[in-house]
């Protein structure tokens, strides 16, 4: 058929970093069959007319429209950052993000096409400023983190308040989830004419309105936080009973929680605390043991 298609997890983790998680389930559903039913024609259609065997010379195959559809969605996926655009969109939103705070700069552990800028509000506490490239328009998200690690294979983290490389919470769709606010506000930014007001502009409402907002929701967590801290960096086991989660909630929600959900399910648990945040670790152990690993989270700084 002329095009080249990568496999199916180098597809799905590069643009879709939350397996089985989130929002955008039903677009990793559409593209990982597109790419299984690609790369398995061979051996479907092997003996049939049209193909090549020992004994049989090839002949024409005509590709079904809807498969050659899906390789050509998959193609354009594959060519979703241009390299040129890239760099140039990067320099456009370190300069708005430098005119707001100096202290801002790359998360160099971040790479492909997510970018981030980040500087530390307080300590161990990381604003966010951070977009997620799909077939060349970047979806500008904001949040606070805990960590310069990114959550993969999930989603969320109890460790983060906000939108982070997810495009169905970009900086005003969390401005009307989260402060039940509408405001006229583009956060899908392209290389285009007005873009170099249109990306300043972003940056500075997502700090003047969602990091106070994100700010508290770390207070009111703090105990919560600290608590599951200690546990990343002590000696608790880290296990894999993924399904241990599920005796604390029903949604998933309370599988896949943010900072806010996962402090209400704390003060919702306390009593068997131990157990809720051994089942927390053990819901997301790649995480966690990263975290662990690499120092990732300084549980110190958060009783200051």
């Amino acid at each position: 058929m002329g095009v080249e298609c990568c496999s199916k997890k180098e597809v799905v983790d590069e643009f879709f970093p939350f397996h089985g998680h989130g929002a955008g389930q039903c677009q990793r559903l559409f593209l990982t069959t597109a790419i299984s039913e690609a790369t398995t024609t061979k051996q479907k259609n092997t003996n049939k007319p049209g193909v090549a065997t020992p004994s049989q010379p090839p002949t024409e195959i005509r590709a079904s429209p809807r498969r050659a559809t899906t390789l050509t969605f998959c193609n354009k996926m594959r060519l979703s950052q241009p390299k040129g655009e890239a760099a140039g969109f990067q320099a456009m939103l370190e300069a708005a993000l430098r005119e707001i705070h100096p202290d801002y700069e790359r998360n160099k552990v971040v790479r492909g096409i997510r970018t981030e800028y980040i500087r530390e509000v307080i300590p161990g506490v990381f604003a966010s400023h951070n977009a997620l490239c799909m077939k060349g328009t970047y979806y500008h998200g904001f949040c606070i983190t805990l960590h310069r690690e990114l959550p993969t294979p999930y989603l969320h983290s109890p460790f983060t308040a906000g939108g982070r490389f997810d495009h169905n919470r970009s900086v005003n769709m969390a401005i009307q989830r989260d402060l039940g606010r509408h405001v006229i506000l583009s956060d899908s930014h392209q290389f285009r004419k007005g873009c170099e007001r249109i990306i300043p502009r972003c940056t500075s409402e997502a700090e003047s309105l969602l990091l106070p907002h994100y700010m508290s929701v770390f207070e009111r967590s703090r105990n919560a936080l600290m608590a599951l801290a200690e546990c990343v960096v002590g000696d608790t086991p880290i296990s894999e009973d993924r399904e241990a989660i599920r005796r604390y909630g029903s949604s998933f929600d309370d599988w896949d929680c943010d900072m806010g959900h996962f402090a209400s399910l704390f003060e919702k648990w306390r009593r068997e605390s131990s157990e809720f945040l051994s089942a927390v670790m053990a819901s997301k152990p790649e995480l966690f043991q990263r975290l662990r690993d690499k120092g990732g989270i300084d549980s110190a700084t958060l009783a200051k």
